[in-house]
């Protein structure tokens, strides 16, 4: 009997023609990336010359029948997730910069964290109800620039470093120019992803 890489026997099934026809696949425990079963057709011709027998492949890939036909499953593109937490993040800064944090609370987890500046402010909504929503109320105008996150995965967590500049400009009082970072952790929260720890800090640039 023969094998082929993967410790199948290899069939033929004989065609009126003398063409024989043979179907490869992989161990049924095996699933390719889409899901199914991975196999590999392939023809042969056999020809008789002066009584010896040559064996005349015709395969899309010569050497595929040589090489296991089990490739291990590509691991999962984090490509959708990236995106969804930069999205989540995006939300935050434009709500920032609108000066309305109405509607933020769904961004965050009921039991994050928030840390800012070398102080711990609890919860977000208590953030938000005792620190950001006062001052964006005493601002006229909020805005980021040179903004840029980074994303990486840590297993199902999300961790997240945002560096930027900003400018606030308060109803009454100077203007205040500030450099400053911010790195979260966020989860999946069903289809969603949520921040459970903020952490920002910042500083004035040099010379100002």
């Amino acid at each position: 009997m023969v094998l082929n890489a993967v410790g199948q026997p290899l069939v033929w099934t004989e065609l009126p023609d003398r063409r024989r026809h043979l179907k490869v696949c992989a161990p049924d425990n095996y699933k390719g990336s889409w899901g199914a079963p991975s196999c590999m057709a392939a023809s042969t011709i056999w020809h008789f010359e002066g009584g010896n027998m040559i064996l005349a492949f015709r395969v899309a890939m010569a050497t595929a029948l040589a090489m296991p036909i089990a490739v291990a499953a590509q691991p999962a593109s984090r490509f959708a997730d990236t995106k969804a937490v930069e999205a989540v993040l995006s939300q935050y800064k434009a709500a920032i910069e609108k000066l309305d944090a109405k509607g933020t609370e769904r961004l965050f987890a009921a039991d994050s964290q928030i840390f800012e500046t070398g102080g711990s402010e609890g919860t977000y909504a208590t953030y938000l109800a005792h620190h950001l929503g006062p001052e964006l109320a005493a601002f006229k105008s909020f805005t980021f620039s040179d903004y840029k996150v980074k994303v990486r995965f840590e297993g199902p967590v999300a961790l997240a470093t945002e560096t930027y500049r900003y400018r606030i400009e308060p109803k009454n009082g100077a203007v205040a120019e500030r450099i400053g970072v911010a790195t979260s952790v966020l989860t999946r929260s069903g289809s969603s992803w949520k921040i459970i720890s903020m952490h920002s800090s910042a500083r004035k640039p040099k010379g100002s």
